[in-house]
């Protein structure tokens, strides 16, 4: 789906942020065929999206449909370059443990 049309229906970080979407994605997930491991890697990848996102400064609405941003303290402006250098981190990173584990 396209980014805007998300935005304007739920709101930016909002709905597919919380957990009743991640709770929602789960129960869907097990109507499915798809291998168990497709649909773990899948919410683990939507968790920690969610994660990251309560690391900047606006924050997620985790409890939607409560109007609350949720943030983890000293949060990080986004687009800034705190923000790209801990993602080049995190991406060296995980890139080496998925080498060990592939190894």
């Amino acid at each position: 789906m396209n980014d805007n049309i998300i935005s304007t229906v739920f709101g930016h970080r909002s709905f597919t942020h919380s957990l009743l979407f991640l709770v929602l994605a789960f129960f869907l997930f097990q109507q499915t065929f798809w291998p168990k491991d497709l649909e773990f890697g899948i919410l683990m990848g939507m968790f920690s999206h969610k994660a990251l996102d309560m690391l900047t400064k606006q924050g997620i609405k985790l409890l939607w449909p409560l109007k609350i941003d949720i943030s983890i303290p000293g949060g990080i402006r986004t687009g800034g370059a705190i923000e790209q250098g801990f993602f080049t981190v995190l991406v060296v990173y995980l890139c080496y443990v998925g080498y060990q584990i592939y190894l």
